[in-house]
């Protein structure tokens, strides 16, 4: 289909944090730490700390404590270790997202749990437990192979980052890339066209390549309930649906070849079903997001020159910034 008219503007810190780390761990360490001053990097952001621990200073009254490496400490049960509050008002006067780094097994480095409040808030915490919210939805839990990036592995690596943020703030996506393939997948979500009912129309997801294989693909969102969200207090999971016919989508039924009377590659818009018990039904739309072809490779730009409006990540596609995207 011919480029389509983005609904946003967008703002991007992409191609970054291509290097590696004297140790495994200290790799995980800085990808979070870019992701955390990238979202309150934007100009007009709508991204702030509402509070933070470092295994030893903690408090929800504004403080950032993840300052540098040694601020990020995994541990389990009752061990000190380290969580952040961030706050984003384009999805919600107090909309939270909260990430607490513990695991399940050692080491730990590749799990976190991730949870949402979507108006009330966190409140407590403390090196040795994580603050709670009335009304949170779990984004990840920390069992084993729970990756947030890419799980098992030891072994050092040169990942890149890529952080797009609308200028309203509704929409957030992260790309971690290593060795060829998009695998951590953070996004944070307005819903359009929704019921009138649906008063707080967000979805979010933080997944990776783990044991449960989440990352860009059709299969982790078109045929998996991945995707999060809240309605009253009913937590439900969603799914993102595409075009359709026979067994597959138009992207994987057709992806050899672009369509043969104009040579232009699917862009399939996104759309929003929920199979959770009082929300079943479709939802919504997403917004700048859309389904391509599971043949072409990691990385392609569209359209076929060198202004690279869009970047394919695994089967999806985002608006891009005209450079040229590392995938490594």
């Amino acid at each position: 289909m011919p480029a389509p008219t983005l609904v946003k503007t967008w703002q991007h810190n992409v191609n970054q944090f291509s290097k590696t780390e004297p140790s495994y761990g200290d790799n995980y360490r800085d990808i979070l730490l870019f992701i955390k001053d990238a979202l309150l990097g934007f100009s007009g952001t709508s991204w702030s700390v509402v509070g933070s621990c470092d295994k030893t200073n903690y408090n929800l009254t504004g403080s950032d404590f993840w300052t540098g490496r040694t601020a990020l400490t995994w541990a389990t049960g009752t061990t000190a270790k380290s969580w952040i509050v961030l706050k984003n008002t384009g999805l919600g006067a107090n909309w939270q997202l909260l990430l607490y780094l513990t695991g399940a097994s050692s080491p730990y480095y590749w799990q976190l749990l991730a949870y949402v409040s979507p108006s009330a808030g966190f409140t407590g915490g403390t090196p040795a437990a994580r603050p709670t919210a009335t009304d949170e939805v779990q984004l990840r839990d920390a069992g084993s192979g729970a990756g947030w990036y890419a799980g098992y592995t030891t072994a050092l690596f040169s990942p890149v980052v890529h952080v797009m943020r609308s200028t309203d703030g509704k929409c957030t996506r992260v790309a971690i890339c290593y060795n060829g393939t998009s695998y951590g997948c953070w996004m944070f979500e307005e819903m359009v066209n929704v019921p009138a009912a649906l008063t707080t129309p967000w979805l979010a997801v933080i997944n990776s390549y783990s044991d449960d294989n989440g990352y860009w693909r059709y299969l982790d969102y078109n045929d998996t309930a991945q995707f999060k969200g809240r309605y009253g207090t009913t937590n439900y999971t969603a799914f993102l649906t595409s075009d359709f016919y026979g067994s597959a989508a138009v992207g994987q039924n057709l992806s050899l070849l672009p369509q043969e009377l104009t040579n232009e590659w699917p862009f399939s818009p996104m759309g929003v079903v929920s199979e959770t018990t009082g929300v079943r039904g479709r939802i919504g739309t997403l917004v700048d997001i859309w389904w391509g072809s599971s043949y072409l490779q990691e990385g392609v730009t569209y359209p076929n020159d060198d202004s690279r409006q869009f970047v394919q990540f695994g089967n999806i596609i985002l608006p891009w910034n005209g450079s040229v995207p590392r995938i490594r």
